[in-house]
């Protein structure tokens, strides 16, 4: 069995995925009781508002991080010998998951938001000696997954977690140019996504981005005059910066609690 604790969108991306793939042995724990009925109704499995109905052999915690380590408090005594805690939450340690719950296997998992679509990355770091082959095809059905260690989440949260807060800010950029330039705003965003869709399709390929940049800037051409001009503009920096910043963020509210 499978429990979701918390039924908020990352909760729910992970119950779509799951079922999608076959699963139908999962619980989802709700707070409120018209959360729960939705989740019977739309995906076909348990819901209830009851912590103890969270007692499986793997446990999902999608909660805030300022409640995570209460919750698994709470869950601990309810666990099964052995059984599985992957939290969710940013920001929380396995040394934090690990006393709140010592007899249980935890794993720490950075996700991002293009789970809701079957689209995300799943960065896994396991509590040393635990092993991730029975989570990793879970996770496999929001997405791809990657296994780190956790000296390295900080990284990861500021490259993957919230990187696509940079995509669509450079989206949101590269439409109101269109914009700008005379198309209407439904033309610029369909333009635009579609040219973000396909590059990274491209990028799923062999070829390095630089390449793959160096292929379609003619000498002396257009797309040699727009890089140099975002270049000039500070884009490079801007980027190590925001990834610098996210990272830093990141360490200070993992700091002990």
């Amino acid at each position: 069995m499978i429990a979701v604790y918390g039924g908020g969108n990352i909760g729910e991306a992970l119950v779509a995925g799951l079922v999608s793939s076959g699963r139908t042995d999962i619980t989802v724990i709700n707070r409120r009781p018209e959360r729960s009925a939705y989740f019977r109704q739309t995906y076909g499995v348990a819901s209830s508002e009851d912590p103890a109905d969270a007692a499986c052999e793997v446990v999902f915690l999608a909660v805030k991080p300022y409640v995570i380590v209460d919750v698994l408090t709470l869950l601990a005594p309810l666990l099964p010998e052995g059984a599985t805690v992957v939290s969710l939450a940013a920001g929380v340690t396995l040394a934090e998951l690990t006393e709140a719950a010592p007899h249980a296997n935890v794993i720490r998992v950075m996700p991002n938001t293009p789970m809701l679509k079957r689209a995300g990355m799943c960065a896994i770091a396991p509590a040393p000696g635990v092993e991730t082959a029975e989570v990793e095809p879970l996770l496999q059905s929001v997405g791809e997954t990657i296994v780190v260690s956790e000296k390295d989440m900080d990284a990861v949260t500021a490259l993957s977690g919230s990187s696509p807060a940079y995509v669509y800010l450079f989206a949101e950029a590269l439409i109101d140019a269109g914009v700008a330039h005379g198309l209407t705003r439904e033309v610029s965003a369909r333009l635009a996504i579609q040219s973000i869709r396909g590059a990274g399709e491209m990028l799923a390929s062999d070829k390095s981005a630089a390449q793959l940049r160096y292929d379609v800037s003619s000498p002396g051409g257009t797309t040699v005059a727009a890089v140099r001009a975002l270049e000039d503009g500070g884009l490079r920096s801007a980027i190590y910066a925001a990834v610098d910043a996210c990272a830093e963020r990141n360490r200070e509210l993992t700091n002990p609690r």
